[in-house]
């Protein structure tokens, strides 16, 4: 009776699905997911998104912007992305006196605002410059670059150490669990891996905008510290040697290794290809299960199998050690997409898809789940809010960014498409709003041969191709042109025909011996990447103790 209940529901969502394909899981659960997302962007204090029901009916400035390229610029919604920026610059720490000074709030209620987040300001800064590159809007910017260099400029003054890195404290990344409120249950020193990588994007992001808007002097001075920043954590957080990249700095300067998903945040900055793979391929096959990422590696002295387990444990002592959170899915995804892994990172994506379709709540991803399944089952057991806004927004994000490869930069004049699509997929219709207009795209794969065909409506772009073993290329396109590509084994053919059919332009090429080269080495070393597999220890540390009656929130060990 449910299942029927749930079918004829994805009938009725699938009616209005810009997407189509030769999965029905996918075309399904994409258009739930999209559903889902959009019903939390809201307006409660000025305009946000909820990060999560059913308990997080509220703004979070970390959560809400890592969702908004998913949740708002893949789906078009320009209008509503200025208003989250604009009503969120309005509470930014402006007091000069504060320690936060330059920050947006990382939570804003009807009971007040509180700062307490290294990572949602960068977020911020990085997603004003991306909502220019998806419209090309430059006009918004005068509107909002006072509350941007604030961000920068007050770090550079009060809150970096003698080497560039942005200090924070032991609770104020996404990991910022507390015990009563005030002790951290996974502290991770004061530079955390992933909040350098954001510094460092803040400053390059925040180093254009001054470009544009005519502040040069400024432009040079934020890069120069990326530079600078680039140069001192290939030093202090790559280890090339033993090829891995550190979690966090400890207070003292000593790096610390407990293995965390979050150095899959940082890979941007990491100069070693061998240390990115490495780093990409260890994470696969140590914290990511068929069911997400896991904060904590299994072998860690504090790893917590379950997320909620009173009877050993308090929940938040697991909530950032060792329980999966579907979030960091999207990163995971996107860094095996990169290395031409799509049919690794297609496993998890569906298992996403089936998530939101058949578990829980429909049309939704949860916020988190176990790291390992219950005694007797197969899959691990979900946790935390039935829908949770960055993980339904990641979903949506590596569907259109990583597998169809759409990355508007028309800031540069430009659209990079650098499709990567699964071997499970044959047919694929799909739209995405782009600028004051839209990207049309279709794929099919026969037995000898891949087609991309692309359509621009009501825009006009320079594209630039980037498909697999064939060097880039660029063709220009005007209003509803079609441009039809063409590849097998042996050459990839491009045309470009007009609004009215003719053809406007052709370029054959064959592949590219050195990216074939690399690709065929990139495939040899990831061939056999599985997920992790839960080692259903007995004698972890985290379980060593039994409390009759259970712990609860209020417990004091």
């Amino acid at each position: 009776m449910l299942r029927e209940r749930i079918d004829r529901m994805n009938a009725l969502v699938e009616k209005s699905n810009p997407l189509s394909s030769d999965n029905d899981t996918l075309d399904k659960a994409m258009a739930w997911i999209v559903l889902t997302t959009d019903e939390l962007v809201t307006c409660q204090q000025g305009n946000g998104i909820y990060a999560g029901l059913p308990w997080f009916n509220e703004y979070w400035g970390r959560d809400m912007f890592i969702t908004m390229p998913g949740a708002v610029f893949c789906t078009g919604q320009w209008e509503t992305a200025r208003s989250i920026f604009s009503d969120f610059a309005k509470f930014q720490d402006r007091n000069p006196e504060s320690e936060t000074l330059g920050r947006i709030p990382n939570r804003a209620n009807l009971e007040g605002i509180i700062y307490n987040t290294a990572d949602g300001t960068p977020r911020f800064v990085t997603d004003v410059y991306e909502y220019m590159q998806y419209t090309g809007d430059t006009t918004y910017l005068a509107s909002i670059y006072p509350a941007i260099e604030l961000s920068i400029n007050s770090v550079i003054e009060h809150g970096t150490d003698a080497d560039g890195f942005l200090v924070h404290a032991d609770a104020d990344t996404w990991m910022d669990a507390k015990r009563q409120g005030k002790y951290p249950c996974s502290p991770r020193g004061n530079r955390a891996v992933d909040i350098q990588a954001l510094w460092y994007e803040q400053l390059r992001s925040g180093a254009k905008m001054a470009r544009i808007m005519g502040h040069d002097d400024e432009s040079r001075r934020w890069d120069l510290a990326a530079d600078s920043l680039l140069a001192t954590f290939n030093r202090m957080f790559v280890n090339t040697a033993d090829t891995l990249v550190y979690d966090h700095l400890n207070a003292d300067g000593t790096p610390d290794l407990q293995y965390r998903p979050n150095m899959l945040y940082a890979l941007d900055m990491v100069a070693d290809t061998a240390v990115v793979m490495k780093a990409t391929r260890d994470a696969w096959r140590r914290l990511v299960y068929p069911w997400g990422v896991a904060s904590l590696d299994q072998n860690d002295p504090q790893f917590h199998p379950y997320h909620e387990n009173w009877h050993h444990y308090h929940k938040d002592d697991a909530y950032h050690n060792g329980t999966v959170w579907l979030w960091n899915n999207g990163m995971a995804m996107q860094r095996m997409i990169e290395a031409g892994q799509q049919d690794i990172a297609w496993q998890l994506f569906e298992n996403m898809n089936r998530q939101a379709l058949y578990e829980g709540a429909v049309g939704s991803l949860s916020e988190n789940a176990d790291a390992w399944p219950r005694k007797g089952a197969q899959w691990a057991r979900r946790s935390g809010t039935f829908l949770q806004a960055w993980s339904n927004a990641e979903q949506i994000r590596v569907w259109y960014q990583g597998f169809l490869g759409i990355r508007p930069a028309l800031l540069d004049g430009c659209i990079t498409l650098a499709p990567r699509i699964p071997s499970a997929l044959n047919t694929l219709r799909y739209s995405e709003l782009i600028g004051n207009g839209s990207l049309l795209g279709a794929f099919e794969r026969t037995a000898d041969c891949r087609i991309y065909e692309y359509r621009l409506s009501g825009i006009a772009s320079r594209l630039k191709f980037d498909i697999e073993d064939f060097a880039t290329f660029d063709l220009a396109v005007t209003d509803g042109s079609t441009v039809r590509v063409k590849v097998t084994d042996s050459e990839l053919t491009a045309s470009v025909t007009d609004r009215d059919g003719k053809t406007t332009s052709k370029i054959a090429i064959a592949p590219d011996p050195a990216k074939a080269a690399r690709q065929q080495a990139m495939n040899r070393y990831f061939e056999g990447t599985h997920f992790a597999v839960p080692s259903m220890k007995e004698n972890l540390p985290s379980l060593s103790r039994y409390f009759d009656p259970p712990l609860d929130y209020s417990s004091i060990e």
